[in-house]
């Protein structure tokens, strides 16, 4: 460097930084004080002995020796490498320099990109005396190790598949590599996927060693989360690299911007799949987590406008004698006319991609296999699986989409399994379940339409093999006592198989019902079966066993005879609460056994000796009462249950509102239109799905 070497600080720990420096140097021609000067103004020296590059005069410079060179240097390598070190000891740092010189380097490189030999360049780069990051104890080298074999993992696979995707699953989050120290040879990838994407990652995988794919990944990775409004023209760069990974990545920043960056229509990133070469099959695989991003991006939206709302309500209106806290709301309104705006573009891009989504899977050939791979990414919400269903139309790509609607409540419920073990204790809650089951069966109601057949079989088909399989178990002697879990496991999980039943059932118009006349004779004859083995009380958490009484009662009721009810209710086999739902399902029924009715009712929801009083527990007893005062409110029998009520409040008061203790005449003179009771039921949000506020309503619609 001409003698200048000493008047440098010790730059040692920035690999290449001499060949950069004295690269920016050539526009100041072989004066030794104007170099001196230029240096002076580039590094400065802190307090503490540590050097720092001036952000202005490292742009000056860069763009002066751009403008007087006429060639690319042949230590390209070395002077990239210590453009990036010097970029790093800037006042912002690497980030600065994204903004600073960038542009510049990649002008200049793309006018000589076909007299640059890039596996040189980076190879330079590559031998250059590194600094390492000092790593203080065990925990640093561990994640050093974590790092690169991360970055092992990334380069081992070959093709676009599942285990890549799932690798970059992590980097629209954060990091899954530990940043690296080697800021030159970061820079100097950055530049080469700028300019050559193709060699670049070819060098990466054939000729770099670990730390040097180390630092290519950790540039890759930055790039994504740091992509903001550059999401397209990283992706573009990205793709050019025809590399599996690079691909990947470009997925990644393209579905899913970081930063809040702008979110590019589906269509325009299907095409850009299909120009960089993508088979339209994974094509579709990599565009599907686009709904669910799109919902997602929805909710943070909606989110954000809520709290904006709530914040600009707490401070009311504005106040003359107080310019501070005029000037705090003013600046809220803003916000919250930004946070609106920007939730309105999002949702409008998400409807659009629906629609997009809908047609690129109705035209496109995909696979068993790749069509797993888009379901997984597609939402989980089957309301939303349904509604992209019915988009699609009738085809191949419907009937998969409704399929795994139909498949997660069998999987749930243990009926697709060869051999059900019934080995584990079964819990399925009741929301859950009832998202599933109303799923599957709107679900089977346009499958059966698409090939016409009898929904009723088909829907038997789905579960006779856990009937059959759960009837096999049940019915080894003392297996209640002797084997609990199974016996647990088969009866839950066959009440629930008959619950469903009944739940496609219940999805039918009044006109269809003669398609599920054989299905809902078999369920009402396997509910009564499995009704007997069950012991009183039931278990809060065990909530099949009411649901499935109420199943019966209500299709013993809308297929049956007063005969068929009057059995069930004077079956000493049945449990007290479906004897009870029974006899209270009709006024006839509880004026002819009306003592059999208040036993059955007291006995079926009064607190059992040893049972906990709580609310889950209690709540039954409410809604019996509900049901009982819907059905026979009008007529004088229901005044006899006001005493058994006192009774059963009695026995659960801890567990009950306080009010309640006078629930059941509340409840018969609403019914009987009394006010104001009547208007407090219509009024009470408890009892918005009451069969109370049914009879109400169906009462003053018939008048």
């Amino acid at each position: 460097m001409h003698g200048l070497t000493g008047m440098l600080p010790r730059l040692e720990q920035a690999p290449g930084s001499h060949a950069a420096i004295e690269w920016l140097l050539s526009a100041a021609g072989p004066n030794r004080w104007r170099r001196q000067r230029a240096i002076k103004r580039l590094i400065t020296m802190d307090v503490d002995g540590t050097w720092r590059v001036n952000d202005r005069a490292l742009e000056r410079m860069v763009k002066a020796g751009i403008k007087y060179s006429t060639r690319v240097p042949e230590n390209l390598g070395a002077v990239l490498c210590g453009l990036g070190e010097l970029a790093a000891k800037c006042e912002y740092g690497a980030i600065r320099s994204e903004y600073d010189i960038d542009p510049y380097i990649r002008r200049w490189l793309s006018r000589h990109r076909r007299k640059i030999r890039w596996p040189l360049a980076l190879s330079q780069a590559t031998s250059l005396k590194t600094r390492r990051l000092e790593l203080r104890g065990f925990r640093d080298r561990q994640r050093e190790a974590e790092s690169i074999g991360t970055v092992d993992h990334m380069l081992s696979h070959k093709s676009l598949t599942p285990g890549l995707w799932n690798a970059t699953l992590a980097v629209n989050h954060g990091r899954t590599v530990m940043p690296s120290m080697r800021e030159g040879l970061r820079f100097t990838a950055r530049m080469a996927l700028c300019v050559a994407p193709s060699a670049l990652m070819r060098w990466a995988r054939k000729d770099a060693d670990k730390t040097a794919q180390w630092a290519v990944i950790d540039m890759l990775e930055n790039l994504v989360v740091w992509s903001g409004r550059n999401a397209m023209r990283n992706a573009t760069s990205l793709l050019e690299t025809k590399d599996p990974l690079g691909i990947m990545l470009a997925a990644r920043v393209l579905i899913n911007p970081p930063l809040r960056g702008p979110v590019p229509a589906l269509g325009d990133i299907w095409r850009l799949l299909l120009r960089a070469g993508i088979p339209e099959e994974d094509a579709c695989w990599l565009c599907s987590p686009a709904i669910s991003t799109g919902s997602d991006r929805l909710r943070q939206a909606s989110m954000e406008v809520e709290h904006l709302e709530k914040q600009r309500v707490g401070f009311g209106a504005q106040y003359p004698a107080k310019p501070p806290l005029n000037s705090e709301i003013d600046r809220l309104e803003t916000e919250l006319e930004k946070a609106r705006a920007y939730k309105a573009k999002i949702a409008d891009v998400d409807v659009a991609n629906r629609r997009t989504f809908a047609a690129i899977l109705k035209h496109a050939a995909i696979s068993l296999d790749t069509w797993e791979l888009i379901v997984r990414e597609l939402p989980s919400s089957h309301a939303e699986r349904q509604e992209l269903a019915i988009a699609i139309g009738a085809g191949e790509a419907r009937r998969r989409l409704l399929d795994r609607n139909v498949d997660d409540l069998l999987n749930a419920i243990g009926a697709k399994e060869e051999q059900p073990a019934f080995l584990d204790y079964f819990a399925l809650k009741k929301s859950r379940f009832f998202e599933l089951s109303d799923g599957a069966a709107q679900a089977l109601m346009i499958l059966a339409a698409d090939n016409d057949k009898n929904i009723g079989k088909w829907a038997s088909q789905g579960i006779a093999k856990l009937a059959t399989a759960a009837g096999y178990e049940l019915a080894e002697p003392f297996i209640r006592s002797r084997h609990h879990t199974r016996w647990q496991s088969a009866l839950g999980r066959f009440a629930c198989a008959v619950a469903f039943a009944f739940a496609v059932a219940d999805a039918l118009p009044v006109e269809r019902h003669p398609e599920i006349r054989v299905l809902t004779r078999h369920a009402l004859g396997h509910a009564r079966n499995i009704l007997k083995q069950v012991p009183e009380p039931f278990d809060a958490t065990e909530w099949w066993f009411e649901h499935l009484s109420l199943c019966m009662i209500r299709w013993t009721d809308i297929q049956g005879t007063t005969g068929e009810m009057e059995a069930i209710a004077l079956d000493e086999s049945q449990p007290f609460l479906a004897r009870s739902l029974a006899l209270w399902s009709g006024t006839e029924l509880a004026r002819k056994h009306t003592e059999l009715a208040l036993e059955c009712f007291e006995k079926a929801h009064a607190r059992s000796p040893g049972e906990m009083a709580m609310p889950d527990n209690a709540m039954r007893a409410v809604r019996a009462l509900d049901l009982a005062v819907g059905c026979c409110g009008a007529d004088e029998v229901a005044e006899r249950l006001i005493p058994v009520w006192d009774k059963i409040f009695s026995s659960w008061r801890s567990a009950l509102s306080a009010d309640w203790s006078t629930l059941c005449n509340f409840l018969i003179l609403a019914v009987r239109g009394v006010e104001p009771c009547r208007t407090r039921l219509l009024g009470d949000g408890r009892f918005r799905q009451s069969q109370c506020r049914s009879t109400i309503e169906d009462g003053e619609r018939a008048i």
